[in-house]
């Protein structure tokens, strides 16, 4: 992809960006999602970055507002395909995993960690990325109890990995494969 091109993909009710940032191809869906937009910011491999539902804004506003109003009329119109995490499947080995996000009805649906399903054998995993989990950190320190985030503050490098370690720990409880 040349630094300057972007691409437009649209289905029932989604909107698909691929542009480049900083060097680095981005990927940006955004999905009407029950009285909002889901928007989903994946790298190049399919991994997701970023999770938010938004609220009064349409799909059309975010893609102007993400590549600028003269940029956005430039964007290339191509056919639309689920965004496929460039991994193995824990459970059977095949490389057929796509977000899971069918459940989602409400922000209170919304799920915390980045959940795959594999086309091949139905199974659900998790994969989390750093970017990831420094996006739900940063953006829920209100969840965190004063002497946590003082931990947070004092080494970042620690308490993102004991935190890394628990969710390991709950999701192995669950019987919810990790994708390596």
């Amino acid at each position: 992809m040349a630094d300057d091109a972007a691409f437009i993909a649209r289905s029932a009710g989604k909107v698909l960006l691929e542009y480049n940032t900083q060097g680095r191809k981005t990927i940006k869906l955004w999905e009407e999602k029950h009285g909002g937009t889901l928007e989903t910011t994946f790298n190049c491999d399919g991994a997701i970055l970023a999770q938010k539902l938004l609220g009064g804004t349409t799909p059309e506003q975010r893609i102007k507002s993400t590549l600028g109003a003269a940029s956005a009329p430039s964007a290339l119109e191509k056919a639309y395909e689920e965004v496929k995490l460039n991994r193995q499947c824990p459970n059977c080995g095949e490389a057929r995993l796509v977000r899971f996000a069918d459940s989602i009805v409400s922000s209170k649906d919304l799920p915390v960690m980045p959940i795959y399903r594999c086309t091949a054998c139905k199974k659900r995993s998790y994969y989390l990325t750093d970017e990831y989990l420094e996006f739900l950190v940063a953006n829920n320190t209100t969840l965190f109890d004063p002497k946590e985030r003082a931990e947070l503050e004092k080494d970042r490098h620690a308490f993102m990995n004991e935190l890394k370690e628990y969710i390991i720990r709950i999701f192995a409880a669950k019987h919810i494969a990790r994708i390596r």
